[in-house]
C-alpha cells in the first residue's frame, strides 16, 4: 500500500471532507474525541495545521490517518496523531511522524514535544522508534470508567 500525505489548511480540511474523517476515526479510538468543530478550532490556531495519510495521491477517496499538530517558533507539538482501526499496523502512523518530522525541520523547529496514555503501548514503541524519549509524567492525567491513567510526556530533539 502506498500512502500519501496531504497538508490541509482549516478551509481545505472542511471542504475536503477532512473534518468528518477526522471525527469519525477520533470517535472509534479515543473516549476524549474531538468532533469536527474543535479540529476546525485548532486548526484557526496560529501554527496549527494537520497532516492526512491518504490512499491516493490525486484523490483522497479514504483518509487512512491524520496529524494534528502545532509549531510555535522552535518547539512543535503533536496535538492528535491516529490511524483509521482499519489501517492500523501497515505503516500509516509511521509515515505520518517521519513526514511531521521532516515538516519540523523545514519549518525551523528545534523540539518536538507530544503527550502519550502511559498504557498505550503500541504508540510508545512508535515514537521511540523515531527518537522520541520521555522527559515527564502527568500523574492520572487521564481519567476513565476503569481509574486514572498516567501522560507520559515525549520529546524529540530536532537541533
Amino acid at each position: 500500500m502506498t500512502v500519501f500525505l496531504n497538508f490541509a489548511t482549516p478551509d481545505i480540511a472542511r471542504s475536503s471532507g477532512y473534518l468528518s474523517d477526522i471525527a469519525r476515526v477520533e470517535r472509534e479510538l479515543f473516549d476524549d474525541a474531538w468532533d469536527g468543530l474543535a479540529v476546525h478550532s485548532v486548526l484557526g490556531q496560529f501554527g496549527a495545521g494537520v497532516l492526512v495519510a491518504c490512499d491516493d495521491d490525486d484523490e483522497c477517496d479514504e483518509m487512512l490517518g491524520y496529524c494534528i499538530y502545532q509549531i510555535v517558533f522552535e518547539t512543535a507539538e503533536i496535538l492528535r496523531i491516529a490511524t483509521d482501526s482499519r489501517h492500523q499496523q501497515q505503516g500509516v502512523g509511521g509515515g505520518l511522524l517521519s513526514d511531521f518530522i521532516k515538516l519540523c525541520k523545514d519549518k525551523g523547529a528545534q523540539r518536538i514535544l507530544l503527550e502519550v496514555r502511559a498504557d498505550n503501548l503500541s504508540a510508545i514503541r512508535l515514537y521511540e522508534r523515531h527518537g522520541f524519549y520521555q522527559i515527564d509524567v502527568r500523574k492520572g492525567y487521564y481519567k476513565d470508567e476503569w481509574g486514572a491513567v498516567d501522560a507520559l510526556i515525549l520529546e524529540k530533539d530536532l537541533g
